[in-house]
């Protein structure tokens, strides 16, 4: 990729964007600073604030995942399919195995290894499809509700907003890396660079703030709860905020190194590391029931999923549960949108839209059905046996407890806890090393490309990262979880339909050939014989 040069031919350095990095700085400390002086005192303003957005914007999210699904399969299947991301002649700059683990460990990596074993309980108490609470048709719709929300409806949240970023990032290969570069087909370059881009661009930098937020507070605690259990001490904020530091660190060395030296040696060990031990659950565990399993969610999730996609539970039929998960992972998986354009497009230079398409979906939601009918399936035998009763244990001590009760009942439980406790860990490192080089990235200045953000910055906006997750354990609870995606996320809903709409409007306009329809027919001549034509409108 060709760095950004001056007028004489002089290669600019990456630099801090201030008139984006400072209000995205204020941002940060307004939503750091009244959590670390109120603490718990905030919940009631929380509660009522995500109260307020789930009930009445949930229709625009809900529209936006179906609207986005029937966007991607066009792209992957339209005229748009074979265009690269970089040169043509440009090769993968990553094998598929580290590509896939590098994505899958900056997407969901830290979600799906404990939510596959935690949603359902929450799924079975619900029972939104209908069926009796806690009855095994509740359990088989809960582990089809788990595989929708985490596999397609994630991946279609994260590329929906994402690819055209990615698209007016490296199809066009502008100098710098902008939101706003999205809307420059109805806005125009000027407007772009102007303030109408900078706010458009801050607004982006909010949403991922509060994605990162979002997950790290439901990973810290949980980590914490993890190494409590497994070195035998009391889980309290000291202890989350000691494992926060610690991995924020750790994070901090891995961003001193490029990404195929930090994060692509961490994502491909994490990935193998997930292959055995899901293998050995299934050799080890109830490998019949887990095979059965398979085939069932399959399929319930097929009939399951244009009703999880369209539904908002207009008439509260499911006390909340559409809001809750639903409409709140669909936030949550905005908010990353642009850091996962952004990221999905550095590690896949030569790559094809289509290829894009149909790995991160093909990839994201296979993945996600492989935990789901392991980890899930393994979770919800627990409790539908009895052996253990997790959603009891969920309601009174939360997600922590809960995963580390089903770790202690799977078939090696010594070794079963301390490598879970590893895997979970690599994935807080490769989450927060994603979202902080791509937050530099979005407030730098001079970077086109692959291009990486200044060290300087990448270090800056892991502290403030840190700084926030500090704020969110002091505050505690899911309400504040759950409010910092949903609010940073209202504007990004808006602007999501525009950027698709500037992605058709620049690709008509960048690949016009792509776009003629061709009609082929045989006619006959009066001496009988006959010629194929070919005509273009």
């Amino acid at each position: 990729m060709t760095k950004p040069t001056t007028n004489k031919g002089e290669i600019l350095k990456p630099s801090l964007d201030k008139s984006i990095f400072l209000p995205s700085l204020l941002f940060s400390l307004a939503i750091i600073i009244p959590m670390i002086l109120m603490g718990e005192a905030l919940n009631p303003y929380i509660t009522a604030i995500n109260n307020f957005v789930s009930h009445s914007f949930g229709w625009a999210y809900m529209a936006y995942g179906t609207i986005g699904l029937f966007f991607l399969a066009w792209v992957a299947f339209g005229p748009l399919a074979n265009v690269k991301l970089g040169n043509a002649d440009d090769k993968p700059a990553f094998n598929d195995s580290s590509w896939a683990f590098m994505i899958l460990a900056a997407g969901f990596g830290i979600g799906v290894v404990n939510w596959s074993m935690v949603e359902p309980m929450i799924t079975m108490a619900s029972a939104p499809a209908g069926a009796e609470p806690f009855s095994a048709k509740a359990a088989e719709d809960a582990l089809a509700y788990g595989l929708i929300h985490w596999g397609p409806f994630l991946w279609v949240g994260y590329m929906a907003l994402g690819l055209p970023f990615a698209y007016f990032l490296f199809a066009r290969k502008p100098k710098v890396q902008r939101f706003a570069l999205c809307f420059e087909p109805i806005l125009g370059q000027k407007r772009v660079e102007g303030p109408i881009g900078t706010a458009i661009n801050a607004f982006a930098v909010f949403g991922l703030i509060g994605g990162i937020g979002t997950t790290l507070g439901l990973a810290i605690p949980l980590l914490a709860g993890l190494l409590s259990v497994f070195i035998g001490i009391e889980h309290t904020m000291f202890v989350e905020v000691g494992v926060l530091l610690f991995f924020g660190a750790l994070t901090m060395y891995s961003l001193s190194k490029t990404i195929s030296k930090g994060m692509k040696l961490l994502s491909d060990f994490n990935g193998w590391l997930v292959v055995v031990v899901l293998g050995a659950m299934i050799l080890f565990g109830p490998t019949a029931y887990i095979m059965n399993s398979f085939t069932s969610i399959f399929g319930n999730a097929m009939e399951l999923m244009p009703h999880v996609f369209t539904w908002t539970d207009t008439y509260g039929l499911s006390n909340g549960y559409a809001q809750d998960q639903s409409v709140f992972y669909m936030a949550w998986y905005i908010a990353y949108a642009p850091q996962m354009g952004l990221f999905v497009a550095c590690v896949s230079r030569g790559r094809t839209l289509k290829n894009v398409v149909l790995g991160c979906v093909g990839y994201g939601s296979l993945s996600a059905f492989v935990f789901f009918a392991i980890l899930g399936a393994f979770a919800v035998q627990l409790q539908l046996t009895g052996t253990v009763d997790l959603a009891a244990n969920f309601n009174e001590h939360g997600i922590p407890s809960t995963v580390a009760l089903a770790l202690s009942n799977t078939p090696l439980p010594a070794l079963a806890v301390p490598i879970y406790l590893l895997m979970v860990a690599i994935f807080v490192i490769t989450t927060i090393e994603a979202c902080t080089r791509n937050l530099a990235s979005m407030t730098n200045k001079n970077i086109s490309g692959d291009i990486e953000p200044s060290t300087s910055s990448r270090l800056i906006w892991c502290a403030i990262i840190i700084a926030i997750s500090f704020g969110v354990i002091l505050v505690g609870g899911l309400d504040v979880v759950v409010t910092l995606a949903l609010v940073p996320t209202v504007p990004l809903v808006a602007l999501s339909f525009l950027a698709t709409y500037c992605m058709v409007k620049a690709a008509r306009k960048d690949f016009p050939h792509l776009f003629r329809s061709k009609y082929t027919a045989i006619e006959r001549h009066e001496d009988g014989s006959l010629t194929v034509k070919t005509a273009e409108l």
